[in-house]
């Protein structure tokens, strides 16, 4: 199960990286922070964001402390749905991690429109001795479109737990919105 998980991270992050959330620890617990230091982390609810460094590291941010999880080579990371079970020797922290990914896609209504557009126009251009070259130059104009916004809605729970008992300590939540348009029709540029 654990191929699941973080390559829909790296989908859901490529522009900005991170995802906003809440961090609720049902108790009080320590994680090691970026620079090896035991962190204690008190029972309650407090933001928090859950950033992918690469396919190999994630971290949780939370009151200016960072923790570092590692993802072994051998996890293959997920696009869309799914889930992921590592250990707290896998993850190099006190806690293994159990985290599920669900997406759900939301066609919105078609729409038919206007759009500015552009295009590159090939013209002649003679100096006054008469020499003669092809020049190019950008002409704006508008262009017919059919299209409809494809929201993805990417929800994340990740939980901290116990590897032998499997009980959360602390759970984070999140959602991240990418809206996509899909044209269905683009005439040429006029």
């Amino acid at each position: 199960m654990s191929k699941y998980f973080f390559l829909v991270l790296i989908f859901i992050f490529q522009s900005c990286n991170s995802l906003d959330g809440e961090l609720h620890n049902f108790r009080d617990y320590s994680l090691l922070n970026s620079k090896g230091e035991s962190i204690t982390l008190l029972e309650g609810a407090n933001p928090a964001t859950l950033e992918l460094n690469s396919s190999r590291l994630f971290t949780l941010n939370l009151d200016q402390h960072t923790f570092n999880f590692t993802i072994p080579k051998d996890v293959k990371l997920p696009r869309e749905n799914g889930e992921l079970s590592l250990t707290a020797h896998q993850t190099s922290q006190d806690y293994g991690v159990y985290a599920r990914l669900v997406t759900h896609i939301i066609r919105g209504e078609e729409l038919v429109g206007r759009e500015t557009c552009s295009w590159i126009e090939r013209y002649h251009h003679c100096d006054e001795q008469g020499n003669c070259r092809v020049l190019y130059r950008s002409r704006e104009g508008i262009k017919d479109v059919i299209f409809y916004d494809e929201i993805h809605q990417k929800n994340v729970v990740l939980n901290l737990r116990f590897d032998d008992t499997h009980e959360s300590i602390a759970q984070f939540s999140g959602v991240k919105k990418i809206v996509k348009k899909v044209y269905r029709y683009e005439s040429t540029c006029y």
